[in-house]
């Protein structure tokens, strides 16, 4: 059975409007924004992770 691609925004301060109107009823792909306090153990859910404006990058994204 085919599923969407799952995309992952990490976000700093607030989601960027670009990439989610990029992907605003996208039939193949799925857009989830998330602030950095996400579950770090859920990233092997998405097959792309966007990293945008974060001050800091926490250590956790190595684990």
């Amino acid at each position: 059975m085919w599923r969407k691609g799952l995309m992952l925004a990490i976000n700093g301060l607030q989601p960027n409007k670009y990439l989610n109107n990029a992907f605003l009823g996208a039939r193949y792909f799925q857009l989830d924004n998330a602030d950095a306090q996400f579950d770090y153990s859920k990233f092997s859910n998405y097959q792309l992770i966007v990293l945008h404006e974060l001050p800091v990058i926490s250590l956790r994204f190595g684990e």
